[in-house]
């Protein structure tokens, strides 16, 4: 009989255990690849970001809002090519509680500093020319069976209507994303909109003439950081202090904000691969108590030490090499329900993530069975009769 159906014969006389096995290394498997995947993608789209764009937001924090009438400077500052002032909308539909995110912006502006952004002329003109236009992402719109022409009816959680009505916004333009860190889940309306409507509001009166941030793309030839500098001393004395930032810097502040947090999970994920080896050592422990009869039948036929123990080895990399391969293919499988759950950077799982996965889980079946296979190997068959005796 061969080391191979040796080992498979072992694995299926005991399939419940072995499937537990199987199962908590693919959970843990897939946890890891889940974290990391997560992680590598919001760091490759910080990585992707324009150099020549900028963000200006108020010095207070990310959540405090910026003055309108900074635009008219702001365009003054040397090296500035253009700005749009953008503006946290929030929303949902009108009835539901699908959330989704909307940005007023200054749509002709935002859409030049934005390439990335993609959609046919004849729905970019239409959008521009209608003030109630919005343009939305094209898997938000997928998500919802939305077309050009429907008119949506969206609560605006920031900004609701004093009668309780819905925003009646209808979509103008559906765009494409060529950059996967930039999702095609975001809805864009004109700010000036915005602006116009809740300057009339209970609620949206008290933020009238103020936004949440300005976009700047950078002039050609100018240096990114100088111009940056630039607009923070202009407003070093106030009234509102800025905090400009190149949109790489940006991401790669929300990354690290979002990776502190990530990064106690990946911890607790560390515990659980720890645990994972633990309960590989327990496990191939109860084997090797139950195979000292076998043991000492095949080493009194003269099989030598080393296959014994090898075989504990083999079954246990095996059993958790399975699981963490079932893991990692289910870390795969669900990228598509992952992307269009996120609202920032992308879920792209890659193949050195998938072979790192593997290898650990094979590594920690080698580990785990290691100890306990040694203590098979060392068995011998006087002593295993002796007890059968």
């Amino acid at each position: 009989m061969t080391l191979r159906r040796l080992v498979a014969r072992h694995v299926l006389a005991r399939p419940a255990r072995a499937a537990l096995l199987a199962g908590l290394a693919g959970l843990t498997v897939f946890l890891l690849v889940f974290l990391r995947t997560i992680v590598t993608g919001l760091t490759a789209g910080a990585e992707a970001a324009s150099p020549d764009r900028l963000m200006v937001q108020s010095g207070i924090g990310p959540m405090a809002e910026l003055p309108v009438a900074y635009l008219e400077p702001l365009r003054q500052v040397p090296g500035v090519g253009s700005v749009a002032r953008w503006s946290w909308f929030g929303g949902r539909l009108a009835g539901d509680d699908a959330f989704f995110a909307c940005m007023a912006v200054d749509l002709d502006v935002a859409l030049a500093q934005y390439p990335e952004f993609t959609l046919p002329d004849e729905q970019r003109a239409a959008a521009l020319a209608d003030r109630r236009g919005i343009v939305v992402g094209r898997e938000l719109a997928r998500r919802h069976g939305w077309k050009v022409g429907d008119t949506v009816p969206v609560e605006g959680t920031m900004f609701p209507l004093d009668d309780g009505r819905a925003w009646e916004l209808t979509v103008r333009g559906v765009y494409a994303s060529t950059d996967p860190s930039l999702p095609e889940v975001v809805v864009f309306m004109h700010w000036a909109h915005l602006e116009e409507t809740r300057r009339g509001l209970v609620l949206g009166a008290a933020t009238a003439g103020t936004v949440s941030l300005f976009s700047v793309r950078v002039a050609p030839g100018a240096d990114p950081a100088a111009v940056a500098a630039a607009v923070d001393a202009r407003w070093a004395a106030g009234p509102v202090r800025t905090h400009t930032q190149t949109e790489r810097m940006h991401r790669t502040e929300e990354v690290g904000m979002l990776t502190s947090m990530i990064g106690w999970l990946s911890f607790i994920g560390g515990v659980v691969v720890l645990a994972m080896l633990v309960m590989v050592a327990n496990a191939m422990g109860i084997t090797v108590a139950e195979r000292r009869r076998e043991a000492g039948i095949l080493l009194a036929l003269g099989f030598p030490d080393h296959v014994v123990a090898r075989l504990v080895v083999v079954e246990a990399a095996s059993v958790v090499g399975t699981g963490g391969l079932l893991g990692t293919t289910l870390a795969v499988a669900i990228a598509p329900l992952v992307r269009r759950a996120l609202t920032f950077g992308g879920y792209h799982v890659r193949v050195e993530t998938v072979a790192l996965a593997v290898a650990a889980s094979v590594a920690v079946g080698i580990v785990g069975g290691l100890v306990p296979a040694l203590r098979l190997g060392r068995v011998r068959p006087v002593e295993v009769f002796r007890e059968e005796a």
